[in-house]
């Protein structure tokens, strides 16, 4: 979520991961407009450096975002929410009224797109 309250749903960026190491998952948690944890999944340990590139590819993707992300490194799956699915972008803020946007920062970076259309786009990234 951004400052003025509008939503938008990262994307560029993460298809690059296996570049930098091993991701087999990932987590993004946003606790506060200034306050991102990134859950890594790894087999193995990951450097420092890779740890620092993976942040700046998050912190690109997140364009404008210039708060604090925190990386929490582990080598077990990500617990599923309680409807049973895994989600790798949870906003924790109080979210706007269903009414505002979000916005794809890959295909529509500037283009407002309806609530519903998130569930299109998250199709789309997650290739179904």
């Amino acid at each position: 979520m951004k400052a003025d309250g509008s939503r938008f749903l990262p994307r560029a960026g993460f298809e690059t991961f296996d570049e930098i190491a091993p991701i087999q998952q990932y987590q993004v948690i946003q606790h506060a407009l200034d306050d991102i944890e990134f859950k890594l999944v790894s087999a193995e340990a990951l450097s420092p450096a890779q740890v620092e590139a993976l942040a700046a590819t998050l912190r690109k993707a997140l364009a404008g975002f210039d708060g604090r992300i925190r990386v929490e490194q582990s080598r077990d799956r990500l617990p599923d929410s309680r409807a049973g699915k895994y989600e790798d972008f949870i906003c924790k803020l109080d979210g706007p009224p269903p009414e505002r946007q979000i916005v794809d920062s890959e295909a529509h970076a500037s283009r407002e797109l309806p609530l519903a259309a998130r569930s299109d786009l998250v199709s789309r990234r997650a290739g179904r």
